[in-house]
């Protein structure tokens, strides 16, 4: 469908993509987060199971540029907000009644805390 197929393209994008969208009034990372959930999300569970994939990409594109000095200080509060949404939607998208988006979203939960714990080992040797 052309949802899954416009959410692999988010989930490809690099950090200079998402800096610009992620400071955008209409920023899709919030829509994005919507579409992992089986009961808000789509009806259709490849696209949920894409955007769980995606948003674990997402995180951890976004994660490796803090950590590498690429963003500034708004940058870094929009991330740790954007994190903290992705932990949450992936964690729900477990209990998804459909295989695939379970696997995804444990997906999504991996990149996401290798991400995050690779950037709290970063911050501690500064």
């Amino acid at each position: 469908t052309i949802r899954k197929l416009a959410l692999s393209t988010y989930g490809s994008m690099q950090f200079s993509d998402w800096e610009m969208l992620l400071l955008d009034d209409a920023n899709p990372f919030t829509f994005i987060l919507d579409l992992c959930l089986e009961y808000s999300g789509d009806p259709d569970s490849r696209v949920r199971q894409e955007a769980c994939r995606s948003v674990g990409n997402i995180v951890t594109v976004c994660m490796n540029a803090k950590r590498e000095n690429h963003s500034n200080y708004q940058m870094k509060q929009k991330l740790s907000t954007m994190v903290e949404g992705a932990i949450q939607v992936t964690g729900s998208a477990i209990g998804d009644s459909k295989a695939g988006v379970r696997s995804m979203a444990l997906f999504g939960i991996g990149n996401i805390a290798v991400a995050v714990v690779d950037n709290g080992a970063r911050e501690e040797e500064v």
